[in-house]
């Protein structure tokens, strides 16, 4: 947070944010001799550009992600790819809700002092900052996009297995059938042969392979 007086700039910020302390820090120093509202203004600049470096970071890490699932699909990546997504999305937020803040002050009539170079320099802080959240969005949307088509193979896998086990465990009832049929206690043909078990199997495999060739058929039709 930033607190302006006649002659004075107060910053508010937390420990924790120690990129953006070190770039006001700089800021500071080769801007310091400026008007407060000039260097409120390059502060602000000097945040803004901090979300680029964010960008390309998340860029640079998607890019070595998407590389790895196109050679072998993981879990591990999968989850990291979420999680980008959703760091993405916050940040798309912060950078829109930044913009805001700066077209609430450069619409405002209440900031006294402000000259129109000064205000100039406000209106190249929003541009830039328009062009960090349409970055942004655009990283988000390509992340998005990224997730959704590895759902989407994701679920066209999880169906093929699906509809593997469904043919497979048709096809495992056709012994199951052959066999019931020689164990019920009724005239049947080959029933007394002694080599009725090997026409049994026989009978079996060709059903089998039959129902086999028109399950695929059938799965190849539709």
């Amino acid at each position: 947070a930033f607190l302006v007086t006649d002659d004075r700039l107060i910053t508010v910020g937390s420990h924790d944010v120690n990129n953006t302390n070190a770039a006001i820090a700089k800021t500071v120093a080769r801007f310091g001799s400026e008007s407060v509202y000039s260097l409120l203004w390059q502060c602000l600049l000097a945040i803004t550009d901090n979300f680029v470096t964010l960008v390309k970071q998340q860029d640079a890490t998607r890019r070595q992600i998407a590389t790895r699932l196109r050679e072998h699909t993981t879990k591990k990546d999968l989850l990291k790819i979420a999680e980008l997504a959703l760091s993405a999305d916050f940040l798309v937020r912060a950078t829109i809700q930044n913009t805001a803040v700066l077209k609430q002050i450069h619409a405002s009539t209440r900031v006294p002092g402000i000259t129109g170079t000064q205000g100039e320099q406000l209106e190249d802080v929003i541009i830039e900052a328009d062009q960090i959240a349409e970055m942004m969005n655009l990283s988000s949307h390509t992340l998005d996009h990224l997730t959704d088509s590895y759902n989407t193979v994701l679920n066209n896998n999880l169906n093929d297995i699906m509809r593997f086990m469904t043919v497979w465990s048709i096809l495992l009832t056709v012994p199951t059938i052959v066999s019931g049929f020689f164990g019920m206690n009724v005239p049947l043909p080959f029933a007394h042969e002694p080599l009725g078990w090997i026409i049994t199997i026989i009978i079996a495999a060709i059903l089998w392979i039959a129902l086999g060739l028109l399950l695929n058929r059938y799965i190849r039709k539709n």
